[in-house]
């Protein structure tokens, strides 16, 4: 997905939420095997690693769902790792949407930094 080259701000509750054309946003619902071994934890190690920022959580059917945003480069690379997870999930299927924050800036309501494990 490529953004309009222009940077936007939006203000928020006396917050200034920053909309950069150089940040994808994606969120994903992960299906499969992905409860009870380590998918969040390792997800949240691949993120910072990635220098990703965002959030995920498991979701009461037992998938997990997650919203990031990072580099394009940072964000495929990510993307590509949940179809696979931690060494004990078995992945069946990931759902992706791109967030089109210039849309619809409040969409985002991830951390401005690191990568949250929500419950």
């Amino acid at each position: 997905m490529t953004l309009p080259s222009d940077t936007t701000s939006f203000s928020s509750n006396s917050a200034t939420q920053l909309v950069s054309p150089s940040l994808e946003t994606v969120r994903l619902i992960i299906s499969g095997w992905v409860q009870g071994v380590g998918f969040r934890f390792a997800l949240r190690e691949q993120a910072l690693l990635l220098g990703v920022c965002g959030w995920c959580r498991n979701l009461p059917d037992g998938r997990v769902e997650t919203m990031f945003q990072g580099t394009d480069k940072a964000v495929s690379k990510l993307t590509q790792w949940c179809h696979q997870g931690p060494g004990q999930a078995n992945v069946t299927s990931v759902s992706l949407e791109i967030i089109n924050l210039q849309a619809n800036p409040h969409a985002w309501d991830g951390p401005d930094h690191g990568f949250e494990i929500r419950f």
